[in-house]
């Protein structure tokens, strides 16, 4: 964290701004309200609640895959645990970024007015007062920013063969249409009121677009940005993006078609859009990373957990000139492919020895037994109704019984062969919970580790000693 912090210039302004958040936090009216101790217990129990459901959610959705797919658990826990924590960095990447472009629109909707529709000269103000084209941000369809006008006069041909009725903008130099300068080599151009034309829809849905990101709410950032560009017009495709007749009545609900379109007059304009244009992308590997999680496809979850790497490391290039004096030089950087590049296979062994140990215990010695039956199918056996047999039939049904009729505790209670064995011929079992043998609970501590740390800890290891007197 300490090298991310000095290293990745955007780690370390979402850390600043998450500090600035606790401060104010901390320092608002609403934090010095006391809570109850049942709105304290009612807080923590949602959640927990929602904790568990999560972690339930997660395990059959890892159930899934390793029936469908045919790979080991230990794979796919490993693939979900670098799933979860790429949606978890890129959701914040996406709430960073749209923290800065909120703050961008707040400003420009200062100059909006509230009470009526918006004009073109109040467009202009909000966005910095200038309007340049350029060659590579024109739209496809003329008709969207420009207009035919009718000249009494010839335009003048220059000896590149061009003819501007606009002011061609050369590097450091503004040029005027009759000059015979280089302006074949000119990419940008002032707006010219003859030909540059901006409809009502356009400056209207440019607005609601901008009261729309500077309203929304922290939790449905990712959402909003992933619908921001909805269209059911029948002819609208993907790589040429709307087309010339999209309107809200053919079915185009996307609030970034009349901003694209006004944005060719304004540059300020045109950067707001490349930044809603990269969280919009960023959002859309999300919402497909979380939907592959639950296809029960290792492949197209695998794929989608790159594609979100690689666009988040897109928008998050990482300085790598910087350096920190605080880093020790001979410490290496562990990541998760450099121990599984050196320790896979081994672990991928001990998780397969895992997986296959049994998890099913005898009640009464509480030992991981194989040779396991139920209480019900041992009544007919000789011994059955011996004293020692029924002494312990009445400790577990006061002990460890959830079934209050007594058929069905019979048949939910497991007993092992040893100790149906000892048990019918009336012999004490020395290694029942009854004498204060027991598997102790395990440590907290082990919530804790993580994957690698889990997968080398042996589930269970019989430890016990057991001394006989004469005569006993």
């Amino acid at each position: 964290m300490k090298a991310a912090y000095h290293t990745n210039p955007s780690y370390r302004a979402a850390n600043n701004m998450k500090a600035k958040q606790r401060y104010q936090k901390l320092h608002s009216s609403d934090s010095h309200r006391r809570l109850t101790d049942r709105q304290k217990y009612l807080l923590r129990r949602s959640r927990l609640l929602a904790v568990s459901r999560r972690r339930t959610q997660v395990l059959q959705m890892q159930k899934k895959m390793e029936s469908e797919s045919g790979v080991s658990m230990f794979n796919i826990q490993l693939l979900f645990n670098k799933a979860e924590h790429h949606i978890k960095v890129a959701t914040n990447k996406v709430k960073q970024l749209h923290s800065k472009l909120s703050h961008k629109a707040q400003e420009c909707l200062q100059y909006i007015p509230t009470n009526k529709n918006p004009i073109e000269a109040d467009i202009v103000t909000a966005f910095e007062g200038l309007r340049i084209h350029t060659t590579t941000t024109e739209p496809y369809f003329w008709e969207q920013s420009s207009k035919p006008i009718a000249l009494t006069t010839p335009i003048p041909i220059e000896p590149t063969g061009q003819a501007h009725v606009y002011r061609v903008i050369t590097t450091g130099q503004v040029t005027e249409p009759n000059s015979k300068t280089e302006s074949s080599e000119a990419l940008k151009w002032e707006c010219s009121n003859e030909v540059c034309h901006i409809t009502k829809d356009q400056m209207k849905g440019c607005v609601d677009i901008l009261r729309s990101i500077n309203s929304m709410q922290s939790a449905n950032i990712t959402q909003f940005y992933a619908n921001i560009d909805q269209c059911r017009y029948e002819m609208r495709n993907d790589c040429f993006g709307h087309s010339v007749h999209c309107t809200p009545e053919s079915g185009c609900n996307s609030l970034l078609r009349p901003a694209r379109a006004l944005s060719c007059h304004f540059p300020y304009l045109r950067s707001m859009i490349r930044r809603i244009y990269d969280i919009r992308r960023l959002s859309l590997c999300i919402q497909a990373a979380s939907q592959a999680m639950s296809s029960g496809d290792y492949n197209i979850l695998q794929y989608a957990v790159q594609q979100l790497h690689d666009t988040h490391q897109q928008l998050c290039k990482i300085d790598t000139a910087t350096t920190n004096d605080d880093e020790d030089p001979q410490r290496q950087n562990i990541t998760e492919e450099t121990i599984m590049k050196q320790y896979g296979k081994l672990l991928q062994q001990v998780a397969d020895i895992r997986d296959t140990y049994n998890t099913d215990s005898c009640d009464v010695c509480e030992q991981l037994r194989k040779d396991l039956r139920s209480l019900k199918s041992c009544e007919k056996l000789k011994g059955f109704q011996s004293e020692k047999m029924q002494d312990i039939i009445e400790l577990l049904y006061k002990n460890k019984t959830q079934h209050e009729d007594l058929d069905d505790f019979m048949e939910n209670m497991n007993i092992c062969s040893y100790c149906v064995d000892k048990l019918r011929s009336n012999k004490d079992v020395n290694r029942s919970i009854f004498n204060r043998l027991t598997v102790t609970p395990t440590p907290d501590c082990i919530t804790k580790l993580n994957l690698f740390e889990r997968t080398l800890i042996k589930f269970c290891m019989a430890c016990y000693s057991c001394s006989t007197r004469s005569g006993d």
